[in-house]
């Protein structure tokens, strides 16, 4: 089962679409963005906002009573990046490498379930994206995102993403010309990787259409 977290840092946007535990909004769409600040060394301090849920410069941090503290390694645009398999069309945002420490005890736990061994921080590549079908019939799965290749060359399954409640779709239908906004996958990078290449999912649709199966394909992301 999905264990849906209180999520919003993880974002670095104000547009996640994950739940709190027990079931709750995180608020992190109708949370007020604070002002930036004016320099790196004014961002590292900004850590005791409750008003601040994005963070949109590299040295930027804040603190979430859910995970710990995060802080942006980097951030870029992606917006010149898209992808698309069959009728699916998918339109990347950015791309983050966040880093996670101070952890709560409960996200602790988290990242043992997920990856099956005790971590003290963590640093994720966060790529948002939305996705639309832009054909005419309705799409039955897509998975998003299953694996990732780091610049070392080293393979990685984005399953744990479930576990982390980030908003990498499963087994989603999309209707014909339906848009699904606001989506992102998470990988683990260390502090500096400078790409890593992802894989989607095949899409699959009717098993009458003669397009129902469409191989997925990869992309690279510069982080």
């Amino acid at each position: 089962m999905k264990k849906l977290l209180c999520f919003a840092v993880f974002a670095g946007c104000l547009v996640l679409a994950l739940t709190a535990c027990g079931g709750k909004d995180t608020g992190a769409s109708t949370q007020k963005e604070s002002t930036d600040t004016n320099s790196t060394d004014e961002a590292k301090t900004d850590t005791t906002s409750t008003e601040k849920k994005t963070l949109t410069k590299a040295g930027e941090s804040l603190k979430d009573p859910n995970v710990g503290t995060v802080t942006a390694y980097s951030v870029k645009d992606a917006s010149n990046k898209s992808l698309q398999i069959g009728d699916l069309k998918i339109m990347f945002k950015d791309a983050k490498v966040l880093t996670m420490s101070d952890l709560t005890d409960d996200y602790k736990a988290t990242l043992e379930e997920a990856f099956g061994k005790k971590m003290n921080e963590v640093t994720f590549a966060q790529i948002t994206y939305d996705i639309e079908n832009v054909g005419s019939d309705e799409i039955k799965t897509w998975n998003g995102f299953e694996t990732a290749v780091n610049s070392e060359g080293l393979q990685i399954d984005l399953r744990f993403n479930d576990t982390l409640g980030a908003a990498n779709p499963a087994e989603m239908e999309i209707l014909a010309g339906a848009k699904v906004p606001n989506n992102l996958v998470l990988v683990p990078v260390k502090k500096g990787e400078s790409n890593v290449r992802i894989k989607a999912a095949d899409v699959l649709k009717d098993a009458n259409a003669k397009d129902f199966l469409t191989r997925g394909k990869e992309i690279k992301i510069d982080l």
